[in-house]
């Protein structure tokens, strides 16, 4: 059912430019927004007598409660996972918050966008639609259930696991439900449409491939244990599976034929990264392989990296890798060498994305960090007003971030 959008009690938009300081230290049919009145743009609030919202206590502790970690960010920018996006986000050490706008409740994966419109899945299903430009509601859609994982977007459909073991294709401009399909237990991987179909994983470890236009089955796999992640090529014919049973397979989509299997060190539960040339994956351990992409065969292997660390980020010949060892990596992506380390202040809470020149990262302060991507200077260090455990979104000159409260705010560079 696709529900005419909801104003919550926090409204707020933010005018006021802040500074930052130093980095260091160790350490359906769908209902339209401007329809009826019942949602607007957001409000401007004067620098003079701005009205506030008493604070919202977090619901969960950083990396606490129902699988905080494996609900951070899945869409990392594009099929392949690599955390990796085109625009530029907002650079200098001054920014301006142009809005922030509460868009649901309780949220712990990232948004994705196709640039002008923004997407988001609350913890309980709620499915939002809003402008870039200023935050307004679009449409709303409940599916009345828990979700764990980031929506997949491609070819104007939205596609949404639940905890249920349902998949949704929504229209991507109305809301309006196009099919939903049941697959066999709780959709852990966020949906990855490639090539006219839509693969998912989960958590009873089927990997299901669906036709993105009818929801139909075209063929389905059984891991022994759960699907813990998937990236896709750019062109759609095949795509890599992680699982918690150590295990790393590339399959055809077409067919769902297992080109080649290899085996980590230990278990995964995050998402593997696809390059042109190589598949990158981080263990729980904290060790980093990278696989030949045509057989599967290990190149290199970097252990040590933090337990229960965060998906990689790979982007101009560099990995860079969040540990929760309060350390932030840049390894040479070919040979696995280091080319910088950056202590930090707090435990990372999302993994970083890589924009240009610049490594975005939150971390548990709350903070959001800019990093040189060349050296591992700053650029940035800004304290956060709560907990945000999904990746930043650069947005042309912007950077969205949606907290845990589901309050999505957009940052760009003052002028």
């Amino acid at each position: 059912m696709v529900r005419k959008p909801v104003a919550y009690p926090l409204f707020v938009l933010t005018v006021a430019t802040v500074a930052f300081g130093a980095c260091g230290g160790p350490g359906g049919g769908g209902h339209k927004g401007g329809d009826a009145g019942s949602h607007t743009a957001p409000t401007p609030v004067s620098s003079g007598g701005a009205r506030t919202s008493p604070p919202l206590r977090p619901s969960l502790r950083p990396g606490h409660g129902r699988g905080a970690t494996r609900m951070s960010a899945l869409y990392r920018g594009g099929s392949g996972r690599q955390g990796r996006f085109g625009s530029p986000g907002p650079r200098g050490r001054l920014v301006t918050a142009r809005y922030a706008v509460r868009l649901a409740r309780e949220v712990h994966s990232s948004a994705v966008s196709d640039g002008r419109t923004i997407y988001l899945v609350s913890t309980r299903g709620l499915v939002v639609a809003a402008r870039v430009s200023d935050g307004g509601i679009l449409w709303s859609h409940s599916i009345r259930a828990g979700v764990m994982v980031a929506p997949g977007l491609g070819g104007g459909r939205l596609f949404v696991g639940d905890r249920t073991g349902r998949v949704w294709c929504l229209d991507a401009k109305t809301g309006a439900v196009q099919w939903k399909r049941r697959v066999a237990g709780a959709v852990r991987t966020s949906p990855l449409p490639l090539a006219g179909r839509v693969v998912v994983g989960t958590h009873g470890g089927r990997l299901v491939c669906l036709g993105s236009a009818t929801g139909a089955v075209r063929w389905e796999l059984k891991q022994r244990r759960p699907v813990v992640g998937l990236a896709g090529s750019p062109d759609g014919r095949v795509f890599v599976v992680a699982s918690f049973d150590r295990r790393v397979r590339m399959v055809e989509t077409s067919t769902g034929r297992v080109v080649w299997t290899a085996t980590l060190s230990s278990s995964t539960r995050i998402a593997p990264v696809l390059t042109a040339r190589a598949v990158y994956i981080l263990s729980a351990s904290g060790e980093l392989s990278r696989l030949d992409r045509t057989s599967g065969r290990l190149l290199w292997s970097r252990p040590d990296l933090g337990f229960k660390s965060f998906s990689p980020t790979v982007a101009g010949g560099r990995v860079y890798v969040a540990s929760r060892k309060r350390l932030l990596y840049a390894l040479d992506a070919t040979t696995g060498q280091e080319r910088w380390v950056k202590p930090l202040l707090h435990i990372p809470s999302a993994p970083p994305v890589f924009a240009l020149d610049t490594v975005f990262l939150i971390t548990r302060g709350p903070r959001l960090l800019a990093i040189r991507a060349d050296t591992g200077g700053h650029y940035l260090d800004h304290t956060l007003p709560s907990h945000v455990f999904a990746e930043p979104l650069p947005l042309g000159n912007g950077l969205l971030l949606v907290d845990q409260r589901g309050i999505a705010t957009l940052y760009v560079k003052d002028k």
